[in-house]
């Protein structure tokens, strides 16, 4: 039988992100198995038809072993242009969603 080990006063070697919770909620939260775990994300889709033992329209698809992460997963990034095909006379119409809205408001009587 093992000894019981004595509770950690709180704050003694805590990470301040714990710290910070632990101000805040009063106890730090319990994860569990699966709070330890990496991301992972798939296609359901191609999960499915391979599943089902179908074919997509494009033919078989070619399902790996193993899921993309989160790192490897590309973001793709399309710079703003300098220039824009906005006419300069666009802007010189007044609208009721301009900034100056109030000269559209009726007079108060």
């Amino acid at each position: 039988m093992e000894p019981k080990k004595e509770p950690q006063p709180p704050g003694e070697s805590l990470s301040e992100r714990d710290k910070r919770i632990l101000k805040a909620y009063g106890k730090l939260p319990h994860l569990g198995p699966l709070g330890h775990q990496k991301r992972v994300y798939f296609d359901s889709g191609d999960f499915a038809l391979s599943a089902a033992h179908r074919e997509a329209d494009d033919g078989a698809i070619q399902t790996g072993t193993v899921h993309p992460v989160r790192e490897r997963i590309p973001h793709p990034h399309v710079p703003v242009p300098h220039e824009t095909n906005k006419s300069p006379s666009a802007e010189i119409a007044k609208s009721p969603l301009s900034k100056d809205w109030t000269e559209y408001m009726p007079p108060v009587e």
